[in-house]
C-alpha cells in the first residue's frame, strides 16, 4: 500500500482529503502545519507528500527547501495543494524542487490523476 503525507492548516479540507485517499487504498498520515510535516516525512518516508503552501511556522515553500536538503526527503515526490497558483508561486515551487501542482479548490478526479502519475510513474 502507497503511503501518502498531507501537510495542511486546514483541519476540515486535510480530514476530507485523507477521507478520500483512504478510500482510493492510500495510507494517508497527516500533519497540521510545515514543523510536524517536516518531522513526519523524515519519520514515515512516505511515497508522497502533498503539501499546502500557506502555513502558519514554516510555510509550503520554506518545507519545501529542507525536504529538498534532507537526504532521508530529498527525492520524495511533493505536490503543492494550494490556492497560490499564480505563475510566479509556481515557478518559485518548481524552483525548489515541486514536482507538481493542484490548485485549490480541485476536481478530485484530477488530484486523483496527479497523484497517480507520481506513485505509479
Amino acid at each position: 500500500m502507497k503511503t501518502i503525507l498531507l501537510i495542511d492548516d486546514e483541519a476540515e479540507l486535510r480530514e476530507n482529503l485523507a477521507e478520500i485517499l483512504a478510500f482510493e487504498d492510500y495510507q494517508v498520515f497527516e500533519a497540521k502545519d510545515g514543523f510536524e510535516g517536516f518531522e513526519k516525512a523524515q519519520t514515515l518516508q512516505p511515497d508522497l507528500i502533498l503539501c499546502d503552501i500557506a502555513m502558519p511556522g514554516i510555510d509550503g515553500f520554506e518545507l519545501l527547501k529542507r525536504l529538498r536538503h534532507t537526504a532521508s526527503t530529498a527525492t520524495i515526490p511533493i505536490i503543492m495543494v494550494t490556492a497560490r497558483a499564480e505563475p510566479s508561486a509556481v515557478q518559485q515551487g518548481i524552483t525548489l524542487g515541486a514536482n507538481g501542482y493542484i490548485k485549490k479548490p480541485f476536481d478530485i478526479d484530477e488530484a486523483l490523476l496527479m497523484i497517480r502519475q507520481y506513485l505509479y510513474p
